[in-house]
Order: C-alpha cells, then structure tokens, then sequence
C-alpha cells in the first residue's frame, strides 16, 4: 500500500479507531478482542495501544472476563493531538520527508513544506476533540 505525506502510523490509526468506539459509550467497558474484530485489527496490536493510552491517562483498564478499557476522561475533554502524542509523541518542528534523524544536507529542499504541513496538523488536532469523531464501521466477515 502506498502511504502519502500525510499518513500516520497504523499505532496512531488504531488509536484515533478505538477511541472514537470508546467515546461512542464511554461507561461502559469495551473488550479489546471486541474492538479489534471491529476494527479487523491485532488484539496484541491493540492491546500495546490501549497500554500506551492507558499511560497517557486517556482510558481505564481492568482486568477479568467483565473487564475492558473505557475513556479516563470525556470524549469532549480529549483533543486528537492527545491521542497522537500518546502513541506517537509531539509532531517533530524539523521533520524530515526520508525519516531520517540526522541528514547530511546542508539545506532541505523540503522543509518549508514539511514544518507547514506538521503546524497544519498539530493545530488541526489540537483543535478536534475525541467528541467530534463520529465512526460508523462496516460489517466484518466472520472469521
């Protein structure tokens, strides 16, 4: 699959994904087997997400067959930038398009585009709040 410029990790994806079914009724409590089928994803996967949540402080996790994960906070009270850095930290100030940390050039051909295209995207989803996704699945084919 070809990813664009504007592409986030399929982590972040899966994030942004089970938050929103999450806040669809953020008291109840949702098992991880139940959210990864909805969303045709890994459990294990989705579990080292919601660890990664859980650590950010945007769900609660208990343990045992009536256990799950829900929303730590209301759904109007998390912004999508929230959820990003939970898994993937800040957005970088000085990106590069190769993903490298360190590059040999003197000057980036792309940089102007790139620190416009990421304070497009941080202000974007500093602004959105986990309340304003609204997600609809398909039906999934059973296994």
């Amino acid at each position: 699959m070809k990813k664009s410029l504007t592409s986030v990790s399929e982590a972040c994806s899966l994030a942004f994904h089970a938050m929103a079914i999450l806040a669809q009724s953020p008291q109840a409590w949702h098992r991880a087997e139940d959210i990864a089928r909805a969303l045709d994803a890994s459990v294990h996967h989705l579990l080292k997400i919601f660890q990664r949540l859980k650590k950010a402080g945007l769900v609660l996790s208990t343990p045992g067959p009536k256990g799950g994960h829900r929303l730590a906070k209301e759904a109007q009270n998390v912004s999508l930038l929230d959820i990003y850095r939970a898994i993937e930290g800040d957005l970088p100030k000085k990106p590069c398009l190769f993903g490298r940390s360190a590059c040999r050039a003197k000057s980036c051909p792309f940089a102007e585009l790139l620190e416009e295209v990421n304070e497009k995207a941080r202000l974007y989803f500093s602004q959105k709040r986990l309340s304003d996704l609204k997600l609809t699945l398909r039906e999934t084919k059973r296994r």
